[in-house]
């Protein structure tokens, strides 16, 4: 499924400083690209936290967006990006903005620094999170189960309980925030309240596990 891409630079403030001064230089060189720092002060008084406000326009549309950038302790990263014109950016237009930023910008700024440049992946799969093996047991419930009832029916539930199971066994993530619900939904092709509800009863599960677990101890 498609995820709003992530930018992280890590490295040694004093690096960072550097990075983020070049990158202010390397922005004013493109074309139709600023640093907002009007919307910053707007934001600043609000939420007392400093975050860089670079304007442009996302490639291969006509709108023009803005990429929110904070730092924190031994990192920069983008954290939002959103649509001048206040409308939703879709998948491919916040990940455009994203690559460009990071490609014509950041990745120029940190030219022979000791910094690490991590652009995210614009996919997510459940083996990204689960591992395969885990991930294998999930895809076997969502291809074998009725879409509609989710883990209602006895058959179902134990298909579910078996991943359950095996992901509590493996170690894997227990609060998944949204990816699961997400994935059940546009990948697997259950009703997205069904989704929303297998992955609220995934961490109510696991959780119960882990209590059971250390209770026993």
């Amino acid at each position: 499924m498609k995820v709003f891409r992530t930018l992280h630079v890590r490295g040694a403030e004093i690096e960072l400083e550097q990075m983020l001064a070049r990158l202010d230089e390397m922005v004013a060189q493109q074309p139709g690209w600023r640093r907002d720092s009007e919307m910053e002060d707007r934001v600043r008084e609000r939420t007392a936290t400093d975050y860089r406000c670079y304007s442009m326009i996302a490639p291969g549309a006509e709108r023009r967006v803005q990429v929110w950038v904070v730092e924190k302790r031994g990192q920069v990263e983008v954290a939002n990006v959103v649509a001048e014109d206040r409308g939703n950016l879709s998948y491919d237009e916040y990940n455009q903005a994203v690559e460009a930023f990071c490609e014509r910008g950041v990745k120029l700024a940190a030219a022979g620094m000791a910094l690490d440049v991590a652009l995210g992946a614009p996919t997510f799969s459940p083996r990204d999170r689960l591992g395969d093996d885990v991930a294998a047991v999930l895809e076997d419930f969502a291809s074998r189960t009725n879409k509609a009832t989710g883990a209602s029916h006895p058959q179902d539930s134990e298909l579910w309980r078996k991943f359950v199971i095996t992901a509590h066994k493996a170690g894997a993530d227990v609060t998944p925030g949204d990816w699961l619900a997400r994935w059940l939904a546009s990948d697997a092709g259950f009703p997205v309240e069904v989704a929303y509800e297998l992955a609220v009863r995934y961490e109510n599960e696991r959780q119960l596990l882990r209590q059971f677990e250390s209770n026993a101890a």
